[in-house]
């Protein structure tokens, strides 16, 4: 089902993006390439239509991750990875409070430094590397013998392209912001080797 639905939106993408640069010849020079092509192939008032759809998709998306973003954090701190007081339940709501403040505030320091392009580009390169680690995943669970059920088709061949075409994409961000996600990737890892060491001090001391 998940390919499925993979291979479905790939296909929809390309159609959107072969009718969009279809109607409107200069759409790279566009800074609302959906509207354009939908006012070029229907008329002005399709232009609102794209603009209603962008903002629910668009506050769906930010509720999604307004959700799901703190349990990431709590699930993280439930394992050792991060502070322990951040999967602390809140005693009346029962909500990982302290995860989500420290959330809310990470997106608003990066909502105020950075403006909305490098924002995209940010978050395409982060997100790029959870599907590195995916593919990377693949790859050692097939190597260590994972059971055939749990295996992706097409052998190692599957993961390799899945991680080459990822860094291909994430490269069209901009080597900067790369680095930045490297640089942050780096500083979770460094936080997570802190707390580890220290449970292990704490252990021997006693």
């Amino acid at each position: 089902a998940v390919l499925a639905a993979l291979s479905a939106s790939a296909v929809l993408y390309m159609l959107v993006q072969v009718a969009a640069v279809t109607a409107v010849p200069g759409l790279a020079a566009s800074s609302r390439p959906l509207a354009d092509t939908a006012a070029a192939v229907y008329g002005p008032w399709a232009v609102s239509l794209i603009v209603a759809g962008a903002t629910v998709s668009m506050l769906g998306y930010v509720a999604g991750n307004a959700l799901g973003g703190p349990r990431y954090l709590a699930a993280l701190a439930e394992e050792g990875h991060l502070p322990a007081r951040l999967a602390v339940a809140h005693p009346r709501w029962g909500t990982p409070a302290e995860a989500i403040v420290l959330s809310t505030g990470v997106a608003a320091v990066a909502a105020f430094a950075l403006d909305f392009a490098k924002l995209v580009d940010f978050t395409n390169v982060v997100i790029g590397g959870q599907f590195l680690a995916t593919a990377a995943a693949v790859a050692a669970r097939r190597y260590r013998g994972a059971p055939s059920r749990f295996r992706a088709p097409g052998g190692y061949l599957t993961p390799v392209l899945a991680a080459a075409s990822t860094c291909w994409l994430g490269a069209q961000g901009g080597w900067g912001q790369v680095a930045v996600a490297g640089g942050a990737l780096a500083l979770g890892l460094a936080l997570r080797a802190a707390l580890k060491t220290e449970k292990r001090d704490r252990y021997f001391s006693q």
